[in-house]
């Protein structure tokens, strides 16, 4: 189930322009806010924790910051990169019980060990990956209309299939000099690095409301009085966790808005499917 929302989601939106994504996440976020609502009053309303914000906040930079991510190495390497570290800071969170933590209880530590030099390596490989970008139809030769790139102006007869053959290969190495060029080391190295942050801030955004389940002072957890009685069920911290979202994909619209001086990149027909595609994307929770 899992795997379907997870990879369907964005299919929703696959045919709209999402512009530099933030209005988009913004409309992402409220559809995630909502079902965290409908997940809270099945719950019967339990117990806000702010504390468990936290972890929302998070999620929302690691979130918008895919933006970016995805416009300078792609969405392939990104998505191996903050994939990649995602599951390296939760492997060491659970090994060594980092930030507060109970250490995971793992059975065959050497097999997990194994797993972890396989993606400790194929992260590492990821960063030899060439980059290429496609440029905009704005960046094209100015005499070439709908994209498509001009025909030679050699007089040519193309009744004759030699001169045809000959036009045609003009025709395609200059749509190759157009569309392909390798991306900057500049900008290759900012994508990782952001990529590499947002795989850090998802492999730690549920440790706040984790940590309030393991301090709450009952069966066999630790004690930490101001967690005294909270609940073990992971659910009742859903709420609170995409509140946190929400608040910080508020924050980071308006900080944009600002940016731009009030003339922020909006586009009406994307509220829909992004508010679909985010409440499709937390059902996987």
């Amino acid at each position: 189930m899992a795997v379907v929302f997870f990879g369907s989601n964005f299919t929703i939106v696959k045919k709209y322009d999402s512009g530099d994504g933030i209005f988009f996440q913004l409309w992402m976020c409220m559809g995630i806010w909502t079902v965290g609502l409908v997940v809270n009053l099945i719950q019967g309303s339990p117990k806000f924790w702010p504390f468990a914000m936290l972890g929302g906040v998070l999620w929302a930079i690691g979130n918008v910051l895919c933006v970016y991510i995805i416009q300078q190495i792609g969405l392939g390497l990104g998505l191996v990169i903050w994939g990649s570290t995602l599951m390296l800071t939760g492997w060491f969170t659970g090994f060594f019980g980092l930030f507060g933590l109970e250490k995971d209880d793992i059975s065959v530590v050497w097999l997990s060990v194994i797993g972890l030099v396989f993606a400790l390596a194929s992260l590492l490989t990821s960063f030899f990956v060439e980059i290429t970008h496609v440029p905009e139809a704005s960046s094209r030769q100015p005499n070439s209309e709908e994209g498509f790139a001009p025909l030679p102006s050699d007089d040519v007869d193309y009744n004759n299939d030699e001169d045809l053959k000959t036009a045609e290969a003009k025709v395609s190495a200059q749509e190759g000099e157009e569309v392909k060029s390798t991306g900057s080391p500049k900008s290759k190295v900012r994508g990782i690095i952001c990529a590499l942050c947002a795989g850090f801030f998802f492999g730690i955004n549920f440790d706040p409301p984790t940590y309030i389940q393991q301090h709450n002072c009952e069966d066999d957890n630790r004690c930490d009085e101001q967690y005294r009685g909270a609940s073990s069920e992971p659910l009742d911290y859903v709420f609170a966790h995409f509140c946190g979202i929400i608040i910080m994909s508020m924050f980071i619209f308006f900080s944009y808005a600002i940016y731009k001086r009030n003339t922020p990149w909006v586009s009406p027909q994307i509220c829909l499917p992004a508010y679909l595609s985010g409440g499709s994307s937390v059902n996987n929770t």
